[in-house]
């Protein structure tokens, strides 16, 4: 499947790093995309936004895809574990993944509810950096 990439939804990203995306245009024209990227159910990007540049160099106008449920910050991190993210894309993806449960000033061990993003928070994070 594919979708028109004027379609997508790009919304604020917490990975930056958009470098050599030539590099990626150049890879994909000669072996195709072999991940496609991911969208929610609204056209939401999760993961792909290198992938969407890529082919926007290469004067594509529709792109595989993969329908993920629903756009969530910790969906968006985990599709990146593993990738060497800078302390200000981690702290940023901490924050938001925060908000996200009302932890916001909270303490660990004050309830399940908020302990459980905030651990897997900074398993995420710590990871990346």
């Amino acid at each position: 499947m594919e979708i028109e990439i004027k379609k997508i939804k790009i919304g604020k990203r917490f990975r930056n790093n958009l470098d050599k995306i030539e590099d990626l245009s150049e890879s994909i024209n000669e072996t195709g995309l072999i991940v496609p990227i991911v969208i929610d159910k609204n056209n939401k990007l999760v993961d792909g936004e290198r992938r969407i540049n890529a082919f926007k160099l290469l004067k594509r106008k529709e792109i595989p895809f993969t329908r993920f449920p629903e756009y969530s910050v910790e969906a968006e991190a985990s599709a990146n574990t593993g990738l060497h993210w800078n302390i200000i894309e981690a702290v940023s993806i901490w924050n938001a993944m925060e908000k996200s449960v009302g932890g916001r000033g909270k303490t660990l061990s004050e309830s399940d509810e908020v302990s459980k993003p905030r651990n897997r928070a900074a398993k995420i994070t710590f990871d990346m950096v």
